[in-house]
């Protein structure tokens, strides 16, 4: 998609639609768009904003506007939206899928769930964990866990599977704990019990 000249706006876990028209609005700013901080920090309804930023930037441009870990944002055992804010964001995100038809702009959601609205499957693509061999290169360009030896990659692969978000979150934590010093996946293991 950047190669076809698209943009990206990352929202990244638990969000809210104020939170989404501000990532909107900071791109738009960034990409010389007047007034956009000024409507998102406004007093009018949030479809009114977003109405304002389809006009004014979304349709006139090619983005993809990435929920990533989504998920949080859903109840685990239905998958819909969690609570009386989450009803709020399911009618929001709706509006906005439906004032996005027929134009560049994408939405695009990564999460475990179904997620009701977005569930057709013209809409929904299903990507399995990683296989050992991608989840192996995605070791190798981390800072961190790339220092660990053949025998506590395997371990480590073996213990958390094809999960990129469980390394992110081990790469984080490795980085802090050990920074330079070795370690191995013991080691590691050991001080993430709740992992």
């Amino acid at each position: 998609l950047r190669r076809k000249g698209y943009d990206f706006i990352v929202v990244q876990g638990e969000t809210t639609i104020e939170q989404i028209l501000e990532s909107i609005s900071k791109k738009a700013a960034a990409l010389g768009v007047k007034e956009a901080e000024e409507i998102a920090s406004g007093q009018a309804d949030p479809k009114e904003k977003l109405t304002w930023f389809l006009d004014a930037f979304l349709l006139k441009q090619k983005l993809v506007i990435i929920f990533d870990n989504f998920e949080e944002n859903q109840d685990e055992k239905a998958g819909d939206f969690k609570g009386e804010k989450g009803e709020r964001l399911k009618k929001f995100l709706w509006f906005f899928r439906e004032s996005l038809q027929h134009h560049d702009t994408l939405l695009l959601f990564s999460t475990r769930y179904t997620l009701p609205g977005f569930d057709s499957p013209e809409m929904t693509l299903n990507i399995p964990e990683f296989i050992a061999i991608e989840f192996r290169k995605m070791l190798l360009n981390s800072r961190a866990l790339k220092k660990l030896d053949g025998k506590s990659a395997k371990n480590l692969i073996e213990d958390i599977g094809g999960n990129p978000r469980a390394l992110e979150l081990l790469e984080s934590i490795a980085n802090k704990k050990y920074r330079v010093r070795e370690f191995n996946w013991d080691q590691l293991k050991a001080s993430t019990p709740e992992l």
